[in-house]
């Protein structure tokens, strides 16, 4: 997909900045569901809400064609943080989440 398809799927979602909102425009635009993510349903209800609040500070760290290419392959709780796994062109990596989601390295 090409930058303009992009940013068209965004302004069709009514998201002129071109930043998502909610997790209804991670499903929309990209397709992601984060309660599918492997892990979720491990979490308890507060690390739920965490995990939410990060994908979608995540998503909007990064350029818009960087975006589609982010698949997020689990999530799981370490005691003092959340590891979120995902490959990112192809690539295995994954991030400390901290900070109540707002955070990550």
């Amino acid at each position: 997909m090409n930058r303009k398809q992009i940013e068209n799927l965004y302004m069709v979602n009514g998201l002129k900045d071109y930043k998502l909102k909610n997790t209804d425009n991670l499903l929309n635009i990209h397709g992601i569901d984060f309660k599918e993510v492997n892990g979720y349903d491990t979490l308890d209800d507060t690390n739920k809400t965490i995990f939410k609040r990060f994908i979608i500070n995540f998503f909007n760290a990064w350029g818009l064609v960087d975006r589609t290419f982010i698949i997020p392959k689990g999530i799981y709780n370490k005691d003092s943080y959340l590891r979120f796994e995902l490959l990112h062109n192809d690539k295995k990596t994954w991030y400390h989440v901290i900070n109540e989601g707002i955070d990550w390295y």
